[in-house]
């Protein structure tokens, strides 16, 4: 048997040099050349090149080899390179004649497991699980068993969705195995929730190219990042990776012919010798996300949109006290980056600031949507975030817990202290109890809050507070009374 892992020959100058033996060994290898593409592969491969010693065979069903796979890294891609003899293959020309013509059945994966929470779900008390609803249930909506057992069968689609399984050939593709399980996974889901899978969705395809000599055929295929499937790692140092030969339905070689289908721990180890890197936000956020009881879980996200990260969690809601929903639901965070010149950015959605190398990180977040900056004459800044609209309980709980809720944050960052909370206001819209405003100078050296509240009367009695800003915080510098002036910076149609 092969060993458990390789490191990839790397070097342009190696590569260069199997090219050199080729051509001077063309007259007896009679090989033809396979095309590559700039930007794509890397230095040009051509059929009936040598082997180098690393290569591993592909072993046919009867235990003897029909051929050599060997791999490069070119920039970030992967190139797996394949000699096979005899070369008598019909390549397929098109989807449909994958499934009676020769082509490379690809699997890959980037880790050998996927991670998952106790089944359960959470309400605004923490989390459940079904023996917590059991004892507790007088009269259950749905056996818990029934609902866990459900939860198992869409667990075991889920974990595929971080395997692929690529059938290609020469300008053919099509993945089987995440796609397969991506619709099975969407029969289990609502409405609501099948978006949270649409991201992980098979897209981005390997790239092949084959071709046919007068004894021995081979194939190149590039493997980029984008068409990798979900990672939890940002420096990733190998894959989980399967290659097999197949004719039709027949697998011809494969490179673990022991594999059991679809689990990585059975894939071969490709060692990088040179990992591929990755960064979430110039601010180098880690690769954990938080729920609001569950916390620093493993996050994963894909090559071609490392802005978007997922945790799979147990959902939290407010009010959920039955086996509900699906158990874990991938959750995304969308996160981004402001650079404010000279070293100096903001990233978010969990604040974080840097300045000439130096980071610093603060419990709270921010809204990309309302995010604008302030310079001080000093050189330090005010961040602000929002006016942002939410609800007043994060579960939507309790008295008024989904009442419209204006949050304003302030921020001040200093590049040698890095970040102190300014200023954090709210005020509560309960129709038609409730009324506010938020009003900011033009030159950020004020803010007013304004309430309104209503009365036995049913009408608003408005009060206000005023907030000047004092060095680096915005403090209470008097109250009023009287409603906001128009236009009004917020109302109830914002």
């Amino acid at each position: 048997m092969f060993p458990n892992s390789f490191v990839l020959n790397l070097g342009f100058h190696q590569l260069l040099l199997r090219i050199i033996l080729f051509v001077l060994l063309t007259s007896l290898a009679e090989a033809q050349s396979i095309p590559y593409r700039d930007g794509v592969f890397g230095p040009g491969m051509s059929i009936g090149a040598v082997a180098p010693k690393d290569a591993v065979d592909l072993i046919s069903p009867t235990g003897a080899s029909v051929g050599k796979v060997w791999f490069e890294q070119w920039k970030d891609s992967v190139v797996v390179f394949g000699s096979i003899s005899p070369g008598n293959l019909e390549w397929a020309r098109f989807p449909l004649e994958l499934q009676s013509r020769a082509h490379v059945n690809l699997w890959l994966a980037t880790a050998e497991s996927v991670p998952m929470p106790e089944i359960g779900w959470g309400s605004q008390f923490g989390l459940i699980d079904c023996a917590e609803y059991r004892a507790t249930t007088v009269n259950p909506a749905e056996d818990c068993d029934t609902w866990s057992a459900r939860q198992v069968l869409y667990r075991e689609q889920l974990r595929r969705l971080f395997v692929r399984e690529w059938q290609i050939a020469s300008d053919v593709s099509t993945e089987v195995f995440a796609t397969a399980a991506y619709r099975q996974v969407l029969a289990f889901a609502t409405n609501s929730e099948r978006d949270g899978f649409s991201r992980i969705e098979p897209k981005n395809s390997p790239i092949m190219e084959a071709g046919v000599g007068t004894r021995v055929s081979g194939f190149q295929i590039a493997i980029p990042p984008d068409s990798l499937p979900p990672t939890s790692t940002l420096e990733l140092g190998s894959l989980r990776l399967v290659v097999e030969l197949a004719d039709g339905e027949k697998i011809l070689g494969s490179t673990s012919p022991a594999q059991a289908t679809g689990d990585p721990s059975t894939f071969r180890r490709l060692v990088l010798a040179r990992p591929i890197r990755s960064r979430i936000t110039s601010c180098d956020d880690p690769l954990t996300e938080s729920t609001w009881f569950q916390k620093d879980l493993p996050a994963w996200y894909l090559h071609s949109a490392r802005a978007d990260t997922m945790i799979l969690a147990n959902v939290e809601a407010g009010y959920r006290y039955a086996p509900t929903g699906l158990s874990p639901f991938p959750i995304w965070t969308h996160h981004f980056t402001m650079d404010l010149g000279n070293g100096n950015v903001v990233c978010g959605p969990h604040l974080r600031f840097v300045s000439n190398g130096k980071r610093w990180e603060f419990d709270g977040t921010i809204d990309e949507n309302q995010l604008k900056t302030l310079q001080l004459t000093d050189g330090s800044w005010i961040l602000k975030s929002g006016p942002t609209l939410g609800s007043y309980s994060p579960f939507g709980s309790g008295r008024c817990g989904a009442c419209a809720t204006w949050r304003l944050s302030m921020f001040h960052l200093d590049p040698g202290s890095g970040i102190t909370r300014a200023f954090s206001g709210e005020f509560v819209i309960d129709n038609p109890e409730d009324d506010g405003d938020i009003q900011i100078s033009t030159d950020w050296k004020t803010i007013i809050i304004f309430r309104g509240k209503a009365g036995l009367d049913g009408k608003l009695a408005w009060t206000s507070e005023r907030f000047c800003l004092s060095g680096t915080q915005y403090a209470s510098c008097g109250a009023g009374s009287g409603p906001p002036p128009e236009p009004r910076q917020i109302s109830r149609t914002n």
